[in-house]
C-alpha cells in the first residue's frame, strides 16, 4: 500500500502528467481512484473475484451476494470479515453465511469466457494471479522521466 493512500476512501496522492492544448506538458499533484483485487471467500473456499476500489469492502459484498440470490435478509449473513493473512493486504473477504442457508455453487457460476486486459476477470482467486509472477514491489530509486513517458506511445 502506498504511504499516501487512504484505505477508507480508496484515494491515493500521486503525480500526473496532463499535456496542454498547445502541445506542451506539466506534471501535477493529483488524487487518483485505487483499483485493487477483492477476492470474496464463503467459509474457506473462494467465490468470487472482483476489482474495486478499496473502502466499504463488506458492503460491496453484502450487495453481491443479494444480487446473486445467496442471501435474501440481513440475518442470512452471520459474519463479514477480512482475512488476517499478511499476504491478503486486505484484498480476500471472508463471509459466514447463516446455518440455514446452503449455498448452490451453481448460482454463481459463469458461462463461457471471462476477461480483462489485466487477466484478473475469470480467475477462482488472488493467488491465481501470482502463480507466474513475483509481487511487485515498489522501488523509489526507479524514476521514469516526463520525456521519456511521453515519448513512448509513438514507439
Amino acid at each position: 500500500m502506498n504511504p499516501t493512500e487512504n484505505p477508507s476512501t480508496g484515494i491515493a496522492a500521486g503525480r500526473i502528467v496532463r499535456r496542454q492544448a498547445d502541445g506542451s506538458c506539466e506534471c501535477a499533484d493529483d488524487e487518483l481512484a485505487v483499483e485493487e483485487p477483492l477476492e470474496i471467500r464463503v467459509g474457506s473456499e473462494p467465490l468470487a473475484l472482483t476489482m474495486r476500489t478499496p473502502g466499504h469492502d463488506e458492503e460491496l459484498v453484502a450487495g453481491f451476494l443479494l444480487s446473486e440470490g445467496i442471501v435474501r435478509t440481513r440475518s442470512d449473513v452471520r459474519e463479514l470479515s477480512h482475512c488476517a493473512l499478511a499476504a491478503s493486504q486486505g484484498n480476500i473477504l471472508n463471509v459466514q453465511l447463516s446455518p440455514r442457508i446452503r449455498l448452490d455453487p451453481n448460482l454463481t457460476r459463469r458461462f463461457g469466457m471471462i476477461s480483462a486486459s489485466c487477466g484478473l476477470c475469470g480467475k477462482a482467486g488472488i493467488g491465481a494471479i501470482r502463480q507466474n509472477f513475483p509481487v511487485l514491489t515498489r522501488d523509489p530509486s526507479v524514476r521514469v522521466s516526463e520525456s521519456v513517458l511521453l515519448d513512448l506511445p509513438p514507439r
